[in-house]
């Protein structure tokens, strides 16, 4: 009886086991894929592929000036020094060694009231954390002055001037011209509508061999907004580091790099320029990059270069071949929080200042969008937001 009771109570377990077993079977197939497909934040609205690449020469030391950024501007707003108070004075591009880095020199107002002292200590003990990768030297100007010089891995990469806010800083000189592209669209169509609703002449880049590619692309026409392919190519370390469908390979014949931007060119509908996603290997190969250039040329479109790699040979190569190109100033987001982006969009305000015209790309994050909206009336003050096709040459 006992051995009969007993294999009826393992019978009774057995379909409970069998349930969870495929409970938990579907539930990772559901996790792998969502991995694979999305990245998941409670404030996303949309799917996301994977941003555009960091620089992969350099990437160590850019990573170490990411840090840096972030620690400045921390600083910076828990100090609660006010946005229109934080200057770039100078973006200029340095190499030494090898290396690779744009130098950053800022200036900052500090508001009568508050401790420059104190906000100097604060920025010391956060860059002081970075202790491996920033080395921070203080110079005590005045009372009324303090400039930081930061290094990263021995480079020196930021100039920070601290001042005491006297009267009221002077205002714009000109209205240089910007423009800010948002790539990866074609999978969230509410994602690419939000983004059309903001006041300001964005330029979207949609990805090919995406379920609403077309649909977007008709969408943001009727609204105005110029239309761009957002061309996946390889990047290095593929493929474990993928650029998604349709990507254009180095291995590719030229009839097949051909033939395959031929059919994504077709696929979204008023197209009048690319630009590349990801593509770090594939852009410093000329004679891949001659083929894209030369189909753009004959259909009278032009190129926007993402610079995800130092070595990019497309900005050069397009003017050799007169094709109408530009180059990226600033990726607005791809450290994504608001202050992050904040950081960036000033630093997109500083280049154009300064060089007369910047280009920014960012992504469909709602992050970007509410900064973004934060920045409309700045823009239309301070600068001529323009198409991408209006900073080609």
């Amino acid at each position: 009886m006992a051995a009969k009771a007993k294999k009826r109570s393992r019978a009774k377990r057995k379909p409970f086991k069998v349930f969870f077993i495929g409970l938990f079977a579907v539930v990772g197939v559901i996790a792998a894929l969502s991995f694979y497909s999305y990245v998941s934040h409670s404030n996303q609205i949309i799917f996301q592929p994977l941003f555009e690449e960091a620089y992969s020469k350099s990437s160590g030391l850019n990573d170490g000036i990411a840090e840096i950024d972030h620690a400045i501007y921390a600083s910076l707003y828990d100090h609660g020094i006010p946005a229109k108070n934080i200057h770039f004075v100078a973006i200029r591009p340095r190499h030494q060694g090898g290396f690779y880095w744009d130098f950053t020199e800022l200036l900052v107002k500090v508001p009568q009231g508050r401790s420059l002292r104190d906000l100097a200590k604060e920025m010391s003990l956060n860059l002081s954390v970075l202790c491996q990768t920033a080395g921070c030297k203080a110079e005590f100007q005045d009372q009324d002055e303090i400039v930081f010089r930061v290094f990263a891995k021995g480079f020196f990469t930021h100039q920070i001037n601290l001042q005491v806010e006297r009267g009221k800083p002077s205002g714009p000189t000109g209205l240089p011209r910007v423009a800010v592209i948002i790539d990866d669209l074609g999978y969230d169509p509410d994602a690419a509508s939000l983004f059309g609703e903001i006041d300001l002449p964005l330029t979207m880049s949609i990805l090919p061999a995406t379920p609403h590619a077309k649909a977007i692309a008709q969408a943001a026409r009727k609204r105005g907004c110029e239309i761009m392919l957002h061309l996946p190519m390889e990047p290095k370390n593929y493929p474990r580091l993928c650029p998604g469908p349709g990507a254009l390979l180095t291995k590719m014949t030229p009839q097949e790099i051909q033939d395959t931007l031929r059919s994504h060119l077709g696929e979204v509908p008023g197209v009048v320029g690319v630009n590349n996603h990801m593509g770090s290997c594939f852009t410093e190969r000329s004679s891949q990059m001659k083929i894209v250039l030369k189909e753009l040329k004959e259909r009278q479109l032009f190129f926007v270069d993402s610079r995800t790699t130092r070595e990019t040979v497309g900005y050069r190569l397009g003017r050799q071949l007169g094709v109408p190109v530009a180059q990226r100033s600033v990726f607005l987001d791809n450290n994504l929080s608001q202050k992050a982006i904040h950081f960036q969009m000033e630093r997109l305000l500083r280049i154009a200042k300064q060089d007369g015209h910047a280009l920014g790309i960012g992504h469909p994050h709602q992050d970007t969008f509410e900064v973004l909206q934060d920045y409309v009336e700045r823009m239309e003050r301070e600068v001529e937001m323009v198409p991408a096709s209006q900073l080609v040459r």
